[in-house]
């Protein structure tokens, strides 16, 4: 059965790549599934893993009951449907049929033991990848190294009470694609195709972490499916350790054998029944969650084309990022006379890295590559001391190792020494960048900014306002800066635009390109802090009007917002400050927590409406855009990146303990920061920890999926879909909402 290793390779190609802490990007676990309908992919991960993509009839009925549902949209027995017990077939590997079958006492389970030293394996792998090496199969590696420690392994007899085991490992091939081709001749050589499927599927799930990590190792965005020779070693390797059980289990016990033998046929045979059997059984469950979407998305009615008249010539603007942290912000600005805000996605379209101390870093979203580089002269290097912290804290079991390196007392004091923020946060000399060799991309890149922004007016004093969180000991804080553009601050994309913008000849280019900016438009950089929701001044010449008018909006934005509890107290500056130094805490903020909405549209239709942070605010002209090139760019560039944003926050709710993190007091960073151990057993984790999402009595964030609205006309709308194959499907398949922001304010949804 020489196909069974190209089904192998497909199923490898649906995983989505886990970027490392360091350069963290949200990704929607179900990115490679998205070309099938969300209800039937839910359908397929509920069966193969008991992995939710929807909330469980529990949580419907509670909402149902708080009048959180738009009965409209239910059927007249919802409530009875969602008060019937599920019993609902799943796939079980090997090991879990043996566990099940096996009365282990006192022992540990396969499952757990199979997961566990895959996982140590991995990581031993990737932290010390120097001692596998392979020059003569440089991508069997991983399944070559793991065979060679397998073997000699006697610690999992020992652990399993099994003496014989590590036999079963000899006969195995030495090479990847033999060991498929000789499963597929020999074990699986009866099963059909879909059961094959069902069963490489639910074998990368069960180390879905470290598949994921793996998947990223050599992500090319041009070539996705390309890279998955990694993952089909780990692939192997799971699959390998099935096999072993299974020639165990024959070679043990006839009447184990024979059960085990007896239920792995019979799911084969009805995999795809007992799959549509999950399907149906959940179709109330989505269309609770289409009520429970709708319902909330009433709760905002966007202003009409004619209300809330923008001003025609304000005296200030700021630009931000379209990050829903940034919306109370700009709705405190926006209420002041004589400011303007706007929103603007991917860095503010600049294509460039950052180079620093021999480290170079992307700024710019995760899935593009850097087309310039720039550099900054004198800036201060750290002292070794407050490096050798760094690292010290950075490392698995860091807060023992640190007090037991360095003593308490001394270690306290050393903390307490961290600078508020990094060094690219705050005003350094200007950014250096090759501008005579480099001056048309760039051009283009500014041209474009601002053109997709619809600025026909610049005022006086204009504001790239970045962000950036925070705070101390948390292996997540990359996640928390940006989940688009590799965990980074914004302050040097913010810098560099006010650099460029301010030298007359770059406005001299622009103006040729029809873009023309006064002589007395002066822009500055600032940096928005979420934790504090202060605005931090880039620029050392910051008007001390505009220093007034950012730190009214902050307090009025403080006064309101709910922020994690802090030592001192709610919304107190001082409070919130002490946090970000805090190595000690675990709830830094709610990051992106309850996102919900996409609005690519004028700001005079949000500028009035309290969107509780949970909008990411795009400002966009359709009249400026009559081939609809604008959109479609926004759509298939930031339309994708929310939802990415979305479904992370989404399954770390619905299935918390599969695609969170789990809980942020017990992480381990593990191998040059690829991802995190909860403790320091099982899976590489992926998504969210619990305290992103949960605190500590309800769900910070609401599962719902991502509704994108667009001012714009229905021709301009269909044909910017038509030009992007990533985002089409998604509305298609129902794995966001798309709607056409009327005249009037309504809503009209497109592809219902």
């Amino acid at each position: 059965m020489s196909e069974f290793i190209q089904l192998a390779r497909q199923q490898c190609a649906r995983v989505a790549p886990m970027w490392p802490l360091a350069e963290s990007i949200a990704v929607n676990p179900c990115w490679f599934f998205t070309d099938k309908p969300v209800e039937r992919v839910s359908a397929i991960w509920k069966y193969v893993s008991d992995i939710d993509l929807v909330m469980d009839r529990a949580f419907y009925r509670q909402q149902l009951l708080q009048g959180h549902l738009d009965e409209q949209m239910l059927p007249m027995d919802a409530t009875k449907c969602l008060s019937e017990p599920q019993r609902l077939p799943r796939w079980f590997n090997v090991t879990d049929i043996v566990d099940q079958l096996q009365a282990r006492q006192r022992k540990m389970l396969w499952k757990d033991e199979v997961v566990l030293q895959i996982s140590q394996f991995c990581g031993l792998h990737t932290e010390f990848p120097e001692r596998f090496v392979d020059e003569s199969q440089p991508d069997n590696g991983l399944y070559r190294g793991w065979l060679t420690v397998v073997r000699e392994d006697k610690g999992i007899a020992t652990l399993m009470a099994e003496s014989q085991l590590p036999d079963y490992f000899d006969p195995l091939p030495d090479d990847i694609d033999a060991l498929f081709h000789m499963l597929a001749d020999d074990w699986l050589r009866h099963y059909s195709e879909d059961a094959l499927n069902y069963y490489l599927f639910a074998l990368l799930i069960d180390v879905l972490g470290w598949s994921s990590a793996l998947r990223y190792r050599d992500w090319d965005p041009s070539a996705p499916h390309h890279n998955i020779e990694p993952v089909l070693s780990l692939l192997g390797i799971r699959l390998a350790w099935d096999y072993v059980l299974w020639q165990w289990a024959k070679d043990t016990s006839t009447e184990l054998f024979n059960r085990l033998s007896q239920r792995f046929a019979q799911q084969a045979a009805r995999c795809q029944r007992d799959c549509e059997r999950v399907e149906q059984s959940q179709k109330i469950l989505w269309q609770c969650q289409r009520a429970y979407e709708h319902k909330q998305l009433l709760n905002y009615r966007l202003a009409s084309k004619s209300e809330g008249a923008q001003q025609a010539y304000p005296k200030m603007q700021a630009a931000f990022c379209i990050d829903v942290r940034s919306e109370p912000l700009r709705r405190a600005l926006d209420g002041q006379p004589g400011v303007a805000s706007i929103g603007v996605a991917g860095f503010f379209g600049l294509p460039i890295g950052f180079r620093s101390q021999g480290q170079r870093r992307p700024q710019l979203p995760g899935l593009l590559t850097p087309q310039l580089w720039v550099t900054e002269k004198d800036v201060a290097t750290p002292s070794a001391t407050i490096t050798a912290i760094g690292e010290l804290l950075d490392t698995p079991t860091s807060s023992l190792n640190a007090v037991e390196v360095l003593g308490l007392a001394k270690g306290i004091g050393l903390f307490s020494a961290h600078n508020e923020v990094e060094a690219t946060d705050t005003p350094q000399s200007d950014l250096t960048i090759n501008l005579a060799d480099n001056e048309q991309p760039l051009l283009d890149a500014l041209a474009g900014t601002l053109t997709s922004l619809g600025i026909t007016h610049f005022a006086d004093h204009f504001v790239w306002v970045g962000h950036s969180s925070h705070h101390e000991n948390n292996p997540q804080r990359a996640a928390m800066n940006c989940g688009a553009c590799g965990g980074q601050s914004g302050a040097i994309n913010a810098r560099l635009m006010c650099q460029l913008l301010n030298q007359p000849n770059i406005r001299q280019a622009l103006s040729a390109r029809g873009i023309d900016i006064p002589e007395r438009t002066r822009f500055y950089a600032g940096l928005h802090e979420t934790v504090t929701d202060r605005i931090l001044p880039l620029s050392e010449a910051f008007p001390d009007a505009v220093r007034q008018t950012f730190e009214q909006a902050s307090a009025a934005v403080r006064d309101r917002k709910q922020y994690p509890q802090t030592r001192s107290g709610l919304n107190r500056l001082a409070g919130l400050f002490k946090k970000t130094r805090d190595w000690a805490e675990v709830r830094p903020e709610w990051g992106l927590a309850d996102n919900f909405m996409m609005i690519i549209a004028s700001r005079q239709r949000t500028a009035s409406i309290d969107l509780d942070g949970r909008a990411f605010l795009h400002d966009y002209d359709a009249q400026q855009d009559p081939d609809a090139s604008i959109l479609a760019a926004l759509i298939s560039a930031p339309g994708v990146v929310a939802h990415w944003i979305n479904w992370q926050y989404l399954t770390s709710v619905t299935a918390p303990t599969r695609l969170g993190s789990g809980n942020k007091l017990l992480h381990n960073r593990v191998a040059q920061n690829v991802g995190v151990f909860e403790g320091n057993s099982g899976d590489l984790r992926i998504g969210l920890s619990l305290q992103s999402v949960w605190d500590g009595t309800q769900w910070r964030h609401r599962p719902c999926r991502l509704q994108v609205v667009v001012e714009a006309t229905e021709s301009q709308i269909k044909q910017a879909l038509d030009a992007s194959p990533s985002f089409k499907p998604l509305v298609q398949n129902r794995w966001l909402y798309l709607y056409r922001l009327a005249e009037d304010g309504q809503l009209i949804q497109m592809y219902a």
